[in-house]
């Protein structure tokens, strides 16, 4: 069978009519800094609930600000709201401060300040979604592949070997098949047959960007390879790394916040 092809001009309209879409999600998008902007200008305004609606709203899977690349839909799928946070609180000058900022962006997810189905509520069925793609795809395979290497480091240490990092490289033969190297190169053997242009870098590392598209191709190609029980009991090891991950930073949150109060009355009883 033939495949019918396109009239001439055919191409050029669908380029057009693309670049009218991208051209209408910029002006979207400035048009959502400028009322963020507007509503944190109100003192008593809850930034954080703020910041997740405009987000809920925001059109543009990813851009270039200045000198720096955002990407906040990873593969058109996992939605890192981390990365759109950033964007947009830069946007904001010193409307949020350093201190906030910093707490967001290194805290956990959702924020403690704000509940799970609020936290739903407000990114909207869409987001949420893609929210969910990226804590499982990206979040939790990291948590995976550190348990798998954690579980490797201890039974060499029980089989009497050194705790060197040396056979690390068995967890992403265990999980995926491969090594990470070769994993590497076919990932960006993928992406060049994909999008059509040579990859990011042609070196055997990863920028931050990269690392967590990586990443999410990681995740769903162990979905493609793994049998039911296998998926099952690997997505209950990196769901107990994460939880793990969690209580050891409510435990340094809480470290940090009696530092604070101890430095606080030390400055105030003036013995320091």
């Amino acid at each position: 069978m033939i495949e019918p092809q396109p009239e001439p001009g055919d191409t050029g309209e669908i380029a057009l009519s693309l670049d009218a879409d991208r051209l209408q999600a910029e002006i979207q998008a400035d048009n959502l800094i400028d009322d963020l902007r507007a509503r944190l200008a109100d003192e008593n305004v809850d930034w954080r609930r703020t910041l997740f609606e405009i987000m809920a709203e925001w059109p543009l899977a990813g851009e270039q600000v200045d000198d720096r690349e955002f990407v906040y839909l990873i593969g058109g799928e996992a939605f890192d709201w981390r990365a759109l946070a950033e964007r947009l609180m830069n946007a904001c000058g010193d409307a949020i401060s350093l201190d906030n900022q910093e707490r967001l962006l290194l805290g956990p997810d959702p924020p403690p300040e704000i509940s799970d189905d609020e936290f739903s509520r407000m990114l909207g069925v869409e987001k949420q979604r893609g929210h969910l793609n990226y804590l499982y795809g990206v979040t939790a395979e990291r948590g995976l592949i550190l348990a798998v290497e954690e579980a490797i480091r201890k039974r060499r240490v029980a089989r009497g070997y050194s705790p060197s990092d040396d056979r690390i490289e068995d967890a992403y033969v265990n999980l995926y098949r491969a090594t990470q190297e070769e994993l590497l190169k076919e990932y960006r053997r993928e992406l060049t047959a994909l999008e059509g242009k040579p990859p990011a870098s042609g070196e055997l590392t990863l920028t931050l960007i990269e690392s967590d598209a990586f990443t999410y191709w990681l995740f769903k190609r162990r979905f493609k390879l793994s049998e039911p029980a296998r998926l099952a009991s690997d997505t209950r090891k990196a769901l107990e790394q994460l939880e793990r991950m969690r209580a050891a930073h409510r435990r340094r949150e809480a470290a940090l916040r009696i530092f604070r109060a101890q430095e606080a009355g030390r400055t105030v009883d003036g013995s320091a």
